[in-house]
């Protein structure tokens, strides 16, 4: 048997002493690394909500031109994008009549070059079709478009809600301008 040069009562001491300054460290470690989790998952999730409203992507969008063929709508846009983005995805959404609250999707990604950048500026969209079988008087549409500008998350432009033109009918840019910011 080794002979300690202190007592069974303060080898307890130094145990109880070191089980303290242990558990102290572990229960840090368990709140740093709860802070930490938590301190992301606001990050994640309010960055995106931030993001569209202080730093927006695009900060101005009008249809050109829009005009409805049977059941098809071809609408051009120009738009004002202040920020260096690769859109990803475009999707168009159309109201039914009479119910703002229900839509149809339409991928229109194929419509567009997901390949480069757009620049800086004002930029025209290319003419994007859009199938307008279900609308009636009073419908509308809108779209949304993704965008890869980080790799923290994805950035989504909406644009306003406008009016599906009858059939035959062409629509001059005036009509869907709230003003002109050129």
């Amino acid at each position: 048997m080794v002979n300690l040069p202190y007592g069974k009562h303060d080898l307890r001491v130094f145990l109880w002493v070191n089980f303290y300054l242990i558990l102290k460290i572990v229960t840090a470690t368990i709140f740093a690394t709860i802070s930490l989790v938590a301190t992301i998952f606001a990050v994640y999730n309010a960055g995106p909500v931030i993001e569209t409203k202080y730093f927006p992507i695009i900060d101005d969008f009008n249809v050109e031109s829009a005009s409805r063929t049977g059941d098809r709508l071809k609408f051009k846009g120009i738009y004002h994008k202040v920020r260096e983005c690769k859109a990803y995805r475009v999707t168009a959404y159309l109201t039914k009549p009479g119910d703002s609250d229900s839509f149809d999707k339409t991928d229109l990604t194929t419509q567009i070059d997901t390949g480069t950048a757009r620049p800086l500026g004002w930029n025209n969209t290319t003419d994007w079709n859009l199938s307008v079988k279900d609308s009636g008087p009073g419908s509308e549409f809108f779209f949304t478009i993704d965008y890869n500008c980080h790799p923290g998350w994805d950035s989504k432009f909406t644009s306003r809600k406008f009016t599906v033109p009858i059939n035959g009918e062409a629509v001059v840019r005036g009509d869907y301008h709230d003003e002109d910011k050129r």
